[in-house]
This record gives C-alpha cells, structure tokens and sequence, in this order.
C-alpha cells in the first residue's frame, strides 16, 4: 500500500529530528544512514497512472520564437498541456506526468518536510541535487530520487505516451532511465505514436541511441509544427496552443482542442524557419530510420508536410545567403541552383538538406 504526501513528510520530519540528535543517543541516526531512509520512503510512494491516461515525458528545452520569449523549460509546456487537457475532467485523467504523482508533489514542494530532510542529509548543495536529480554531467542520474521515481513511472505507462523532448540532453533522466523503462515494460503503449515492438526491434538492429534519436526527431519535429506558446517574462508559460492534429500524430486520443489564448502565437511557418537548423537534424535522422518505420512515420500528415516546408524555408534562406553551417556563400549559391534544378521527392529534399549541414 503507498503511503500519502502527508505520511511521507510526517515521517521525513521524525528523521530530520533523529539526525540532530547527539551521537550518543540511542536514536541517532547519522546523515548517511538518514538519506537511505528517506530514500525508502520516497519509493513508496505512488507513482500510478489512471486507467486511460496517457503519461507525458519531457527533458530540456522547448524554443519558440514569439510570446517574448524563444525558450522555457519542456516542463512548463508540458504541464500546461495537461492542465488543459484534464480541463472540465478530475486531474490526471486524460494527461498526466510524473510532477502530477504523489511522488512528484512531494520531490517539488517548496520547503516539505521531506526536502528540507534531504538537504541535512546530504548537507551541500552538490550532493543535494545529486540526491535529488543527478549531477549536471549525468553523474548520479539513475540513482537519484528523480531517477528511480521516473523508472517506476514510465513502468507503469499501459497506454499511448508522448514526450516533448526535441532538444533533450542525453545527460538526463528521459536518455538515462525513461526510454529503457519503456522499451522494457511489456504492458506499454506507444510512444510518440511508434510502436513499442517498433523501437525495441530499433534497439535490437542497431542501439539505444538510435531509439532515443528518433523519439526526439519526432517529438522534435511535431511540437514546433504543432505547439505554441506565449512566456513574456522569458519563465512562466501563460499559453500553449495545439494544432489539432498533434495529439492523434502522436499516439494520442480522446484529447480536446487547446486553442490558447488569442493573438502572440506564432505561425508554424515562422517557428519552424528560425529553428531550421534543428528541423534538418531531425529529418534527416527520421529519413535513416527503417524503411518500413520510416514510410509509416512519414504517411503521418504533419511529419510529411513538415519535410516539404522545411525545404521551403531552407530555399528562402539560401536565397537569403544565410547560411546554416558556417558553409561558403559559394556553397550556398550552389544550394540555391539544387533546389532550382530539383523537383522534390522526399528522398531528393533530403539529400540536398544534407549538403547544407
């Protein structure tokens, strides 16, 4: 049985106390000894996902280039997202991630009494964010509470899940623990829309990253056709709008339009022509995926469209002289001559982009 928020932190504080204690008293625990408790603790705690909720993953940036601001945290879109989406239904139910589970509400309380626990514990501030999310260079991630809370999270995932990962550092949990959590849950859905059988025989053929690649080229490619969002003050996130066709592209049904709010959100178009440098990566990373996987993630409506605007956009920026890559003008001329001499297949889009990077 999972214990709640309030016995976690009710029993957090009788550790703190035991660890001011004096040495010499039969109740004293030491500062070691009080990590691995209150690392107990937190494993007990309940990570569960509601029958027909889709989990939803996140790591690093989310860029845009409207609303005052070009980046915020993946994080404070996604929990916009599922704010909206659970609009009108009890929380969770449709959307949810792990900061929405009695283990992520604790982990993210301000001053509770399990965190200010954990920072005797650990006593530095380095080792408390070890303890809590792994170091800055990946050291500790797995093993950290964040780390261990997101492994039996992702276990838990039977349906769809999605995550909004485009820009994610291969330093953190979603690279570190998620994915092979999901790959290795044998009652889990779809992620970003693919397969579970798909990515695992992805692994198998050639490795991890290969499956991790691909899930961020996805997630990459759909959020900047398909989410938008307004932050003025560069941090809190006040909007998101979604196309409507984001969510079924990614495996998801059942989720209501979110419209955001009215005007301050960039068209597509121009999210997609101030990040086309990243756009080239991710499609050229879905273009070498198995043929078979690859004509099934490109018959997706967004995904196929978004190839021929980004071709688009990368022609307007040739024509620009503006160049991607730190290549010659010289080279860039020779670009603008391919793109006029060329009619576009898929295929021949991607062989040109490729001369751009």
């Amino acid at each position: 049985m999972p214990l709640t928020i309030e016995q976690v932190n009710a029993q957090a504080a009788e550790i703190d106390a035991r660890m001011q204690l004096p040495s010499s008293d039969p109740n004293h625990l030491s500062f070691s000894d009080g990590r691995i408790a209150l690392f107990n603790l937190a494993d007990q705690l309940d990570v569960s996902i509601p029958p027909g909720a889709s989990a939803v993953f996140y790591s690093g940036p989310f860029r845009d280039v409207g609303g005052g601001s070009t980046s915020v945290h993946s994080g404070a879109i996604a929990a916009e997202i599922v704010d909206r989406a659970n609009t009108g239904n009890p929380p969770a139910t449709r959307l949810i991630t792990l900061d929405q589970t009695a283990l992520g509400q604790v982990l993210s309380a301000d001053n509770s009494s399990f965190l200010v626990a954990l920072q005797r514990a650990t006593q530095t501030p380095a080792e408390f964010t070890r303890a809590l999310q792994g170091s800055a260079n990946g050291d500790g991630v797995s093993d950290s509470l964040f780390g261990r809370g997101s492994a039996r999270f992702a276990a838990a995932a039977t349906g769809p899940s999605f995550g909004l990962t485009g820009h994610a550092s291969d330093l953190r949990v979603w690279r570190q623990v998620e994915v092979a959590a999901l790959l290795n849950n044998p009652d889990g859905g779809t992620i970003n829309g693919i397969s579970r059988q798909d990515l695992v025989a992805l692994r198998t053929s050639r490795d991890m990253q290969a499956v991790v690649d691909l899930l961020n080229a996805v997630s990459g490619v759909s959020s900047l056709r398909g989410v938008s969002f307004q932050a003025p003050d560069g941090q809190n996130v006040t909007s998101v709008r979604v196309k409507a066709d984001f969510f079924p592209e990614m495996g998801i049904s059942g989720i209501p339009d979110i419209h955001g709010a009215p005007g301050g959100h960039t068209s597509s178009t121009i999210r997609m022509r101030e990040n086309a440098t990243a756009l080239v990566g991710w499609l050229d990373t879905i273009d070498a995926a198995p043929p078979e996987l690859r004509e099934q993630l490109l018959a997706r409506g967004g995904l196929r469209s978004s190839y021929h605007r980004a071709n688009q956009i990368l022609e307007i920026r040739a024509n620009q002289n503006i160049d991607l890559t730190g290549a010659s003008t010289v080279a860039t001329v020779f670009v603008v001559s391919a793109f006029a001499a060329v009619l576009f297949s898929t295929r021949d889009a991607i062989a040109v982009r490729r001369q751009m990077i």
